[in-house]
């Protein structure tokens, strides 16, 4: 069954557990199966994320087993960032690329992974609980950026306005 969805021009990726399915006007036509790199016994891979970024690359988010990332020109992986480490043994709840061209990686337990693909390396945003400029929450689950190039976080809790030159959020809530 859909665990993730996403669309990109005339297709649809449709994450699944092991495998994202490419479908072009409601036919599939191509099937990505994912396996970890570092066992020989299948495990099933449940992929929580899909995003296609600006370069022709599938980034897909899992449940527990890490992000793996797809070229699709090549028919390859080329990166994978493993579950040993923060933050990517957390569930991937959503992948977006923000117009600058940085990757921002949500999670359920672990914060945001913003990652620099020119420069391959990512900073963690988490709650720190004396600051009150750190998000909301560790558990995030969706984001978007606006016309002025504000991101925008909603985890547990609130909406986080992220400052990008502060590297800080401003938390918006609903206290009636």
């Amino acid at each position: 069954y859909p665990l993730s969805l996403m669309a990109a021009g005339s297709k649809l990726y449709i994450g699944e557990t092991s495998n994202v399915y490419v479908l072009e006007n409601g036919k599939v036509i191509d099937q990505i199966a994912l396996e970890l790199p570092t066992t020989e016994i299948p495990v099933p891979i449940r992929i929580t994320a899909v995003h296609l970024d600006r370069s022709n690359k599938l980034w897909m988010g899992t449940e527990s087993r890490g992000v793996f990332v797809y070229d699709l020109a090549t028919k390859k992986f080329v990166k994978y960032f493993s579950p040993t480490s923060a933050p990517f043994f957390s569930r991937i709840s959503r992948i977006r690329q923000d117009r600058s061209g940085l990757i921002w990686i949500l999670t359920k337990a672990s914060g945001v992974a913003v990652y620099s693909p020119g420069e391959d390396r990512f900073i963690q945003l988490t709650k720190d609980p004396f600051s009150k400029s750190s998000i909301s929450s560790d558990n995030c689950f969706s984001m978007m950026e606006d016309r002025q190039g504000i991101i925008w976080i909603g985890a547990t809790g609130d909406l986080n306005k992220y400052d990008r030159e502060q590297i800080r959020f401003r938390h918006i809530y609903h206290n009636p």
